[in-house]
C-alpha cells in the first residue's frame, strides 16, 4: 500500500508537469505590431573576410517578413541595418533594440548576419567598426538578450554567424519533478525569447550561393536560404517586393511566393533541419517556457 500511495503523488506531480510543458503558443492579437530589427554586416571595409551575401540576407529577410505580416493585416515596423543604411555599430544596434517600443501583444524580432565570435567576455556579433575599434565593434550577445528581455512581448532572435549556438539563453523547462511544480504554482518569469542560431558553439557557419528564378548567382548563407525557403520567399533578380522603412519605400529583389500558414518558433527550426544536409553545421534552438508564435 505503501508503494500505491507514493506513485500516486508522482504520477499526478508528472501529469502537472507535462501539463505545464504544454502551453498554448503566445500569439498575436488584432492590434499587435511586429517589430522586425533586420541586420546584414559586409564588414568590406575592415580587415576581416568580406561576406558579400550578408546584406542580401537581412534585406530579404526583412521583406520576406514584411510580406508575410502584412497579408495577415498586422502593421510591420522595420529597422534594416546593411551597409548603405542604419547605425551597424554595436552600440548603435544596441540602442535600437533598446529604443524599439513595443507592447505586451507585439512581437520583436532580431535577425543578424554576419561574424560572431568568442572571447573571455563570451559570445559577440562583429558589428561595424568605430574610432575605438577599427577593425569590429562587439556587440555581446548576453548584452542584447537582456536588452530584448525588458520587452514585455514575446520575441524572436535569429542569429546567423559562426559559432551562434553560444547564445544559450536558457532552458526553462526544468530536469525535476520538484522545480516543475515551483513553476506552476508560483510566480515566475515566463521566458519569452525565442532564439534559433545557425550552428552548434564550436561551428562555423557558412555562406553559399543559389540560382534565383532568372538563373542569376546569388550569395547567402547556407542557414538563411533554409529559412527563406521553409518561408516561401523567391528568389529573383527581376521582381522586386517594397518595404516601408521609416514611412519611406525600399524595394527589395525577390518575392513572398506562397501564403505561410500559423508558425511557431520551434516549428521553423524543425522545418529547417527536415533536408538539412551540411554535416559542417548544424543549426540550434532553445526552449521556452511557452511556445512562441512567429507567424500567427
Amino acid at each position: 500500500m505503501k508503494k500505491v500511495l507514493t506513485i500516486i503523488p508522482h504520477a499526478l506531480v508528472y501529469l502537472l508537469f507535462c501539463i505545464s510543458c504544454s502551453l498554448s503558443p503566445v500569439s498575436l492579437a488584432g492590434n499587435s505590431v511586429v517589430h522586425v530589427i533586420s541586420v546584414g554586416l559586409n564588414y568590406e571595409k575592415s580587415a576581416v573576410t568580406t561576406l558579400y551575401g550578408a546584406p542580401h540576407d537581412a534585406s530579404e529577410i526583412a521583406a520576406c517578413l514584411y510580406s508575410i505580416y502584412s497579408e495577415k493585416g498586422l502593421p510591420v515596423a522595420v529597422n534594416l541595418i546593411v551597409p548603405d543604411g542604419g547605425d551597424g555599430s554595436a552600440a548603435g544596434i544596441e540602442k535600437l533594440v533598446r529604443e524599439t517600443v513595443a507592447g505586451e501583444e507585439d512581437l520583436l524580432v532580431f535577425y543578424f548576419s554576419g561574424h560572431g565570435s568568442v572571447d573571455s567576455k563570451g559570445f559577440f556579433l562583429a558589428a561595424d567598426e568605430t574610432e575605438e575599434s577599427p577593425m569590429y565593434s562587439r556587440l555581446y550577445v548576453e548584452s542584447l538578450i537582456e536588452a530584448v528581455k525588458e520587452k514585455s512581448c514575446p520575441s524572436v532572435l535569429i542569429l546567423d554567424s559562426c559559432y551562434s549556438g553560444s547564445a544559450e539563453i536558457g532552458n526553462t523547462y526544468t530536469s525535476t519533478i520538484e522545480d516543475a511544480l515551483k513553476n506552476i504554482f508560483e510566480e515566475t518569469p515566463t521566458l519569452k525569447v525565442a532564439l534559433i542560431c545557425s550552428s552548434e558553439p564550436e561551428q562555423v557557419s557558412y555562406m553559399s550561393s543559389l540560382l534565383n528564378e532568372d538563373g542569376q548567382i546569388e550569395k547567402h548563407s547556407l542557414f538563411t536560404m533554409r529559412v527563406l525557403e521553409v518561408l516561401g520567399w523567391v528568389h529573383s533578380s527581376s521582381a522586386q517586393t517594397e518595404i516601408k522603412i521609416d514611412g519611406e519605400i525600399k524595394k527589395v529583389f525577390g518575392y513572398q511566393g506562397r501564403k505561410v500558414g500559423k508558425t511557431s518558433v520551434r516549428e521553423l527550426y524543425e522545418a529547417c533541419l527536415t533536408g538539412w544536409e551540411s554535416e559542417r553545421q548544424r543549426p540550434l534552438t532553445n526552449r521556452t517556457s511557452v511556445p512562441v508564435l512567429l507567424i500567427p
